[in-house]
């Protein structure tokens, strides 16, 4: 098991840098340990740092939401 997986399901802040190539509608950011994590939102974000939800890790990266919290 990959360490990182470990990290699913809390909540940790992401440099938020270029919106997702992939996937319409998704950001791309950085957590702190340079892991990507992908996540919907707008292109507003960009340059901003935000508390994003792990929601599920896929080996690579993560897929979250920005967190209210």
């Amino acid at each position: 098991m990959a360490p990182f997986r470990l990290l699913q399901g809390q909540v940790l802040p992401a440099l938020v840098e270029e919106e997702n190539e992939q996937t319409k509608g998704y950001l791309t950011g950085r957590l702190s340990n340079n892991t990507l994590v992908h996540f919907p939102g707008d292109s507003s974000l960009i340059g901003k740092i935000v508390p994003i939800s792990l929601d599920r890790y896929e080996g690579f990266y993560f897929i979250g939401t920005v967190s209210k919290n």
